[in-house]
């Protein structure tokens, strides 16, 4: 998938996924109720925003989807290495310690 469709789709993922959305989709439920006899342009236009969202909702979340799963990859694999960097520390300061406890023994 090309870098713009991606982006696309992240920015619409986005944007359907606010507050501003919802009050544009529930004032154009309303519509109906102001122009009865445009019931049925309305609900065709209604359907053509379904069928377009859907599909690019769905590739936009698949998009964050991959992208939070890269970040959780990346802190995983960081954390591992903060937890090897401790163990070695602590094997370390054991060591120190074990040395210290046989030279005053001694």
């Amino acid at each position: 998938m090309t870098p713009f469709n991606e982006r696309l789709a992240v920015v619409a993922t986005r944007g359907f996924g606010t507050m501003w959305a919802c009050y544009a989709l529930v004032a154009f439920s309303l519509l109906p109720l102001v122009f009865p006899d445009q019931q049925a342009q309305l609900l065709y236009w209604s359907n053509c925003v379904q069928l377009v969202a859907l599909p690019l909702l769905m590739v936009g979340q698949q998009v964050l989807g991959r992208a939070a799963e890269r970040r959780a990859t990346e802190t995983h694999d960081a954390v591992l290495e903060e937890l090897a960097l401790l163990r070695e520390e602590r094997d370390q300061i054991a060591q120190l310690t074990n040395t210290t406890t046989k030279m005053e023994g001694a």
